[in-house]
């Protein structure tokens, strides 16, 4: 057999990268459908596109490709708390759709959801708030070598959805 030297691919390493990362930091990795309800596409979003839909879906349910991993993450919220499961943190790395004019396109995305009590360690737990969700960010960037190259800043308008205290 002929030996032939291999370049291991950079894009699918840091995808690896990011979710061991993810996974050491105390979050569940999910994975969810791509396709959604054409209704539950615009939630959670404030951005301009058009949604792709499905020329002949098997079901109405799911008949567009999404646009934002949060609707997802947000059915996958609602079931465990349907089952007394307050205490959730998951992430997922996904692939979003949206056409603009006559153009395609997809984008690989990272979307986070935390509720209720998260576990720092053996005996350690608090509340999941704004302060830890931006801990496990900048130590993601951090260890993706992004140490002093980026802000957190607020949103000229923040979404209903997004406080704290909102009924979603």
């Amino acid at each position: 057999m002929p030996v032939v030297p291999t370049i291991p691919g950079r894009y699918d390493k840091e995808i690896r990268d990011i979710r061991n990362k993810m996974i050491a930091l105390g979050l569940n990795e999910t994975l969810s459908y791509i396709l959604l309800n054409d209704k539950e596409v615009y939630n959670f979003i404030d951005d301009e596109f058009e949604a792709v839909k499905l020329l002949d879906p098997m079901s109405e349910d799911r008949n567009t490709l999404r646009y934002s991993i949060i609707p997802s993450l947000f059915k996958i919220y609602e079931y465990n708390v349907a089952r007394e499961n307050n205490d959730v943190s998951i992430f997922e790395i996904g692939k979003g759709f949206y056409k603009h004019g006559e153009q395609y396109g997809e984008d690989l995305k990272l979307c986070v959801l935390m509720s209720g009590v998260f576990y720092t360690g053996i005996n350690n737990k608090k509340e999941a708030d704004f302060y830890i969700l931006k801990g496990i960010v900048e130590e993601l960037l951090e260890s993706l070598g992004f140490q002093n190259r980026y802000s957190f800043t607020l949103p000229k308008n923040v979404q209903k959805d997004f406080h704290p205290r909102s009924n979603c």
